[in-house]
């Protein structure tokens, strides 16, 4: 990692949140998942922001939330977990988000059955034993490959293995699977998500004892 650049853990004021959803759109808009999802080009940017800027807002009491910046202050990346006990979010946060998702959805109604699919189908793999939960994982473009993802990740997977936890994510890139087995985490399902898409991937990471 840069040496310039700082991690910084806690919660996220609003202008942080709002930089962290820019990030997110930039870093997936070649995600087939939100391609799918919002196959408008001139408002899919603004849709996966406005996802991740809800979801961030809307954590729970055991949302863990890591940014790393630049010298001048910029985001270049961001991580955010779930502690166990802490998924799902507490239904007064689901309820709070939900004008959020559905504006973010607006342009793209169609898509909402897909999204609904995919929520789902990612219920149904998600580890019923306590857990910590890699909700999100999003590193700027042009930073990619220098090593911010890594300096994100680890001490949430030291406090992981202090704890002698589980650890569990869910990708919607295949080309992320070889990235996160380096960290220990090994493949759970392939979730077809349907349309000719990719799909999902769940992953978990065993307890080290």
């Amino acid at each position: 990692m840069p040496a310039a650049v700082t991690i910084d853990e806690g919660p996220l004021d609003r202008s942080t949140r709002r930089a962290c959803g820019e990030l997110c759109a930039r870093a997936f808009a070649g995600a087939e998942m939100f391609r799918l999802f919002f196959p408008a080009p001139r408002s899919r940017a603004r849709s996966i922001a406005a996802l991740h800027r809800a979801a961030l807002a809307h954590l729970g009491p055991a949302g863990r939330c890591s940014v790393a910046r630049a010298h001048d202050g910029q985001v270049l990346g961001v991580a955010a977990w779930l502690a166990p006990g802490g998924f799902p979010p507490p239904v007064r946060e689901q309820l709070i988000r939900l004008p959020s998702v559905l504006a973010a959805f607006a342009p793209h109604w169609g898509a909402l059955r897909l999204a609904a699919r995919a929520e789902a189908a990612t219920l149904a793999r998600h580890p019923r034993e306590p857990h910590w939960y890699l909700q999100l994982l999003a590193v700027e473009p042009a930073a990619q490959r220098a090593g911010i993802g890594s300096a994100l990740l680890a001490p949430a997977l030291e406090r992981v293995d202090a704890e002698g936890a589980l650890a569990y994510l869910e990708t919607h890139d295949e080309a992320n699977l070889a990235y996160y087995e380096r960290f220990g985490f090994a493949l759970d399902a392939r979730l077809d998500l349907g349309r000719g898409g990719s799909g999902l991937f769940t992953m978990r990471r065993e307890p080290r004892r």
